[in-house]
């Protein structure tokens, strides 16, 4: 899968310190090529502005786009998720990634999702990250519900079946939507709705049994928690130390944090792994030819 057009959407909204902590694992996980489009939904802050425009000055204009985003619908993420997905698709993409600003990647993320959509060419989309890891870092776990942490799409999927959904009528009242359209009645967020349209098409959503990236969000939209950076801390030295010790904490330390969703693991971003090898679909294992 060498030669690969791949863009980047890293969605964003009030939290500098987790953007820039973000921006600066992809960095790492970076090989040169892809683009990146940090997508910022409205109401969004001067640091978050800054955070993005600090990554843009690192790997230049022409592979880092900044998108504002204005819209008058409710407090949500999923307006500015899926109009992302639409600029990905109409830019043109052998595969779109999500990294949400509380995502960290590790050094072979990238690769790893490759390996996983050459393994798999017809699953919905690969997930980086798994509140269920396993210790098989070779392995592909098929797994349900689909959940949008760390993952890639071909955009043939986004295109077909998801950014079709993107519309007034969804925005306007999600949960009615949802309901009119999947007989849902439980998450209806950007993911819920992914979700939704997944289980309509009947594929597979796999993901990595060693995860290669971990979730860190402790505190922000849907989740609350005790933040050690203050609303008044906005300058960037404040904002980079931050970063650096959202980076350094482990799962205790993120879970002593969050007040309900205790759920966090951390991962090592930097270990060496082999090549994703294996699908694992209850008791079936397929391997890679």
């Amino acid at each position: 899968m060498s030669g690969m057009r791949e863009i980047v959407i890293i969605p964003a909204w009030r939290r500098p310190d987790f953007l820039t902590a973000c921006l600066s694992r992809l960095d790492l996980s970076d090989d040169g090529e892809r683009l990146y489009l940090i997508s910022l939904d409205r109401k969004h802050t001067a640091p978050v502005v800054e955070a993005a425009d600090s990554f843009a000055g690192i790997l230049g204009p022409k592979r880092v786009r900044i998108v504002k985003r204005e819209h008058n619908y409710d407090e949500s993420n999923s307006f500015n998720t899926l109009r992302a997905y639409g600029d990905a698709v109409e830019w043109g993409a052998d595969l779109i990634y999500l990294v949400e600003d509380d995502v960290f990647t590790g050094l072979d993320f990238f690769t790893a999702h490759r390996q996983a959509h050459e393994l798999l060419p017809d699953v919905f989309a690969v997930g980086g990250c798994n509140f269920f890891p396993g210790t098989d870092p070779a392995a592909l776990n098929i797994q349900y519900p689909y959940h949008s942490l760390g993952v890639s799409f071909r955009p043939d999927v986004l295109k077909e079946h998801v950014l079709p959904h993107a519309t007034v009528r969804y925005f306007a009242n999600r949960s009615r939507y949802c309901e009119e359209k999947f007989g849902s009645s439980g998450h209806w967020d950007q993911d819920g709705l992914i979700e939704a349209v997944r289980r309509s098409t009947g594929r597979r959503f796999a993901v990595m049994d060693v995860p290669r990236a971990y979730h860190a969000g402790y505190t922000g939209y849907s989740r609350v928690g005790n933040h050690f950076l203050k609303p008044e801390e906005t300058c960037r030295t404040h904002i980079v130390e931050a970063a650096a010790k959202l980076l350094r904490m482990s799962s205790a330390d993120l879970n002593a944090r969050a007040l309900f969703d205790k759920d966090h693991q951390t991962v090592d971003l930097s270990a060496p792994r082999p090549a994703i090898a294996t699908v694992r679909d209850g008791s079936v294992v397929t391997l890679r030819q």
